[in-house]
């Protein structure tokens, strides 16, 4: 994501490019891995896929309630990191980020993740 605008409440797929001055309106998905090339701008409310992107249909009320939901989860998550993470010995499967903090040993950290369930959810 560089020098563009994404506006209230959209949700961008990992390894998605978005290059200078493209816009994605309100409520908008952008599928993982999509290139968005400059300049381009997308309505609110869309399902946006490819490379380039294009966008594929509108998002219906239900979806766009889906991405609210969505954003609330990673909220929480995100608190959730925040608050549990914590120091563990010598497991690094275990480990969902590492850091030296520049003394040259790893410390490994961990956090029980808790994934979203969308069953019954699908984006055609």
């Amino acid at each position: 994501i560089h020098g563009c605008t994404l506006e209230d409440g959209c949700l961008v797929g990992i390894g998605t490019t978005i290059l200078d001055y493209a816009v994605v309106g309100a409520h908008s998905i952008v599928g993982a891995n999509s290139l968005i090339t400059e300049r381009k701008t997308y309505p609110s409310r869309s399902l946006i896929l490819g490379s380039p992107a294009k966008v594929v249909r509108d998002l219906t009320d239900e979806e766009v309630g889906l991405l609210e939901l969505a954003a609330a989860h990673y909220s929480k998550n995100a608190a959730h990191f925040r608050d549990n993470l914590r120091a563990v010995d010598g497991n690094p499967e275990q480990s969902t980020s590492r850091d030296d903090g520049g003394t040259g040993s790893t410390r490994v950290i961990t956090c029980e993740f808790k994934p979203l369930n969308l069953a019954g959810w699908s984006f055609r």
